[in-house]
């Protein structure tokens, strides 16, 4: 789960500028992958196109984007691929609306579903490997029964 719960106080962003910064020094250096959303959600950072296009044109292998998959848009998964994004990682959390809605506090389990799908569609019709879909569960008292059920699902 995101670490929002424990980060009070004022909320900082980062600028286009500093991340254009920072992604061409990692292109100097070589890095080899970096992780987009972790720790946070990663949709609700408003230059999040530019930073996913960014940080694929750094020459960085293996960029890694996290998401809960609520916010997904279709343009934003069309850029997924298009881009080719190595992977996503997608925190699912249940497998059933009422146990999504008790852990997290909206019945939002069918959009991140229909949403999941269609990324899926997006990679067939476009022929494409990228990104890998990964499906994140995070176990937890109300959702422990349900894990096995999750995979059944996709």
């Amino acid at each position: 789960m995101c670490y929002l719960p424990n980060q009070r106080g004022k909320k900082y962003t980062l600028s286009l500028g500093t991340l254009y910064t920072l992604l061409s020094e990692s292109k100097e250096h070589g890095l080899p992958a970096i992780m987009i959303g972790s720790g946070s959600e990663g949709m609700l950072y408003k230059n999040i196109k530019e930073a996913l296009k960014a940080a694929r044109n750094s020459n960085i292998l293996d960029v890694w984007f996290s998401t809960n998959g609520t916010l997904l848009t279709k343009e934003i998964m069309e850029l997924l691929v298009d881009e080719k994004i190595a992977r996503i990682a997608i925190s699912l959390d249940a497998a059933t609306s009422e146990i999504y809605r008790e852990i997290r506090g909206k019945d939002l389990l069918n959009k991140v579903e229909s949403n999941i799908h269609y990324l899926l569609d997006v990679k067939r019709r476009k022929q494409s490997k990228l990104p890998i879909v990964r499906l994140s569960f995070c176990v937890q008292e109300a959702n422990i029964y349900m894990s096995n059920q999750v995979a059944e699902v996709f």
